[in-house]
């Protein structure tokens, strides 16, 4: 009996061996995979670029009249074709700058610099945009974050993208507001803030996320590839800096970028990381549309990616389709009931182990039975207590233990 015990302990080391090798295997595959398409992302992209500059070029000496006259109609159609080439030629350089971060190629120049003229450089490269819809932008920089060391290109880029944003999504004749403030006493807060369209609640979880857009009529509407927010945040997180927005649908919306006030000594302390720090993700299941709202505005500005559901499907739903840090849950949903969708949530193996913290006007500590709740709290909740459970859950905004 013990050679049997043995031999079967043997077979399955050696099972258990051959698996880890295969997972390594795999692991390296797609390492090489992901390499590969990063050096194809950024040839493709300088190829694409070559023949552009000379079309941008050529139509710009034809639309300028130096090589002969052109008729009206002509210049119209000259306009056409210089608009969607410098378009294109912006998509292509998105795809380069992401193709850069991807594979480690994405180098930082620090300088001393005059945050308010930088700001001034950006908002006079939008002028063309700002004034044909009337948009008045204000920028307000406080003096102790007046004079910074940073990279001024990726730091113009960060800009560029909020603000350019947030002028196409903003009402003829509002306002946009560029705020820097100090964030602790090494760190800077760049902020733009509009009076535009508004983001969904359910829909903050998807921004700063790699090709998406909220939907496709509005991609049709506003013109991109999706890539603006995510490059923005890779480069602020290849900074040792967070990103984050609150935003109230239909009211406006406010983009922030966190970043160290001199980079040179940021990047000096210590190796670069291997990887960016990853923001928690965290699930609000909650089927008023006040406190699901407060919820991810709180959440979002202490630093964590939110996702919110009003139902508890939508909620499921999620949950079957990736793993998040933490769940916030409302148990009076109109579809299903707390303990009900709390077991569902624990029987899928995505969510098996995620802390959930209930928020609840109804703190009932029997609902779920046999199934394990991290914390309840009573509504109305308070921001401090709703972090200090996810504190007490060893889920910290930045993903760092």
């Amino acid at each position: 009996v013990m050679s049997k015990d043995i031999t079967e302990q043997k077979a399955l080391e050696e099972q258990v061996q051959r698996k880890n090798e295969e997972l390594a295997l795999q692991y390296r595959r797609v390492q090489e995979a992901n390499r590969l398409k990063s050096e194809f992302l950024a040839n493709m992209s300088h190829e694409l670029r070559t023949p552009l500059n000379a079309i941008i070029g050529f139509s710009e000496l034809m639309y300028d009249g130096r090589v002969g006259a052109v008729s009206p109609e002509q210049k119209e159609f000259l306009g056409d074709i210089l608009n969607s080439s410098r378009h294109l030629l912006q998509l292509i350089n998105d795809v380069l700058d992401l193709a850069k971060v991807e594979s480690g190629k994405l180098e930082f120049f620090p300088e001393s610099l005059d945050l308010a003229r930088l700001i001034g450089e950006v908002r006079d490269i939008l002028r063309t945009l700002a004034s044909n819809k009337r948009i008045a932008i204000e920028v307000a920089v406080d003096p102790a974050v007046a004079s910074i060391v940073a990279d001024a290109g990726k730091l113009k880029q960060v800009l560029y993208n909020y603000l350019s944003n947030a002028l196409k999504f903003s009402p003829e004749g509002s306002r946009v507001a560029v705020r820097a403030v100090p964030e602790g006493a090494r760190q800077l807060r760049l902020e733009v803030e509009d009076s535009g369209i508004g983001i969904k609640s359910e829909d903050l979880g998807r921004l700063f996320v790699e090709f998406q857009q909220l939907d496709a009529s509005t991609a049709k509407k506003y013109q991109g590839t999706g890539l603006g927010l995510a490059l923005t945040k890779r480069i602020v997180e290849a900074q040792r800096g967070r990103v984050g927005v609150r935003s109230t649908y239909g009211e406006g919306s406010l983009f922030y970028a966190v970043l160290p006030r001199d980079l040179a000594a940021s990047l000096a302390t210590g190796d670069e990381p291997t990887e960016p720090v990853r923001s928690r993700r965290v699930l609000a299941i909650d089927e008023d549309a006040d406190d699901r709202d407060w919820l991810v505005r709180t959440l979002t500005d202490a630093g964590y990616a939110v996702e919110a559901a009003a139902n508890g499907q939508e909620g499921l739903r999620r949950c079957r389709e990736q793993v998040f840090d933490a769940i916030i849950l409302d148990l009076l949903l109109p579809d299903i009931s707390g303990g009900d969708l709390l077991r569902a949530i624990r029987d899928n193996g995505h969510n098996r182990d995620t802390p959930i913290i209930i928020v609840s006007v109804v703190a009932d500590l029997g609902v779920g039975a046999g199934c394990q709740v991290h914390d309840i709290l009573q509504k109305p909740a308070r921001r401090d207590d709703l972090l200090a459970a996810l504190a007490s859950a060893a889920v910290p905004p930045d993903g760092r233990s």
